[in-house]
C-alpha cells in the first residue's frame, strides 16, 4: 500500500510525500513509479501500515484545523479583529504551512471545498477505529468526530473543513 499525502498544489508538481508499506524489496522495486509522483517515500512498514501512517498524519491536520475554526469564532466573539487573529495564528510560535496557505481564503470566508467535512469525518472515524484495534483509546478523536458528525448535521459536510468555523459560530 502506498497511500499519498495531499493538496491540489502538490498533486500538480509532482510534490507528494507516499507512505508504503509492504516488503522493502517489494517498494524499491515500486520506487520509479511512485517517484514519478512523489517528492518523498517513507516506508511504514509492513503491507497496511502505509494507511495507518496516513490516517494519523490526517487525524494531526484535522485536530489543527478544528483548534484553529475554533479559536477564529472564539476570537471573533470575543471581539479581535478576523485579519489580526488570522495574521498571529500563521505567523505564531504554533503557526504550520497549512495557516498561512489557508490564510486569504480564511479571510474572505471562502468555504469552498479542498478537503470537505465528510471527507475529514471519514478519516476521523478511520483514527478512531485504529485506536480501538489498538486498545488505545484517545478521548481528543472521539470529542472530534462527535463535532464533525454534529457540523455535517448541520448541513456542512459538502463545504471545506474550515466551515467548522459556522458550526462552532451556531
Amino acid at each position: 500500500d502506498a497511500p499519498v499525502a495531499s493538496a491540489p498544489g502538490p498533486i500538480e508538481t509532482a510534490e507528494l510525500i507516499a507512505f508504503a508499506g509492504g516488503k522493502l524489496n517489494d517498494i524499491t522495486r515500486a520506487q520509479p513509479v511512485l517517484q514519478a509522483m512523489c517528492k518523498r517515500i517513507l516506508h511504514a512498514g509492513d503491507v497496511g501500515q502505509g494507511q495507518a501512517l496516513k490516517v494519523l498524519v490526517n487525524a494531526i491536520g484535522i485536530q489543527q484545523l478544528v483548534a484553529l475554526t475554533s479559536m477564529i469564532a472564539l476570537g471573533e466573539k470575543l471581539g479581535l479583529p478576523r485579519r489580526t487573529l488570522l495574521e498571529a495564528f500563521s505567523s505564531g510560535a504554533f503557526a504550520t504551512p497549512t495557516y498561512a496557505a489557508k490564510k486569504d481564503k480564511l479571510l474572505a470566508k471562502d468555504f469552498s471545498p479542498e478537503h470537505s467535512l465528510e471527507a475529514a469525518l471519514k478519516d476521523t472515524r478511520l483514527n478512531v477505529e485504529l485506536q480501538q484495534e489498538a486498545g488505545l483509546p484517545l478521548a481528543v478523536h472521539r470529542e472530534v468526530q462527535r463535532t464533525l458528525e454534529k457540523a455535517v448535521e448541520e448541513g456542512l459536510g459538502p463545504e471545506d473543513i474550515f466551515a467548522l468555523e459556522k458550526y462552532f459560530k451556531l
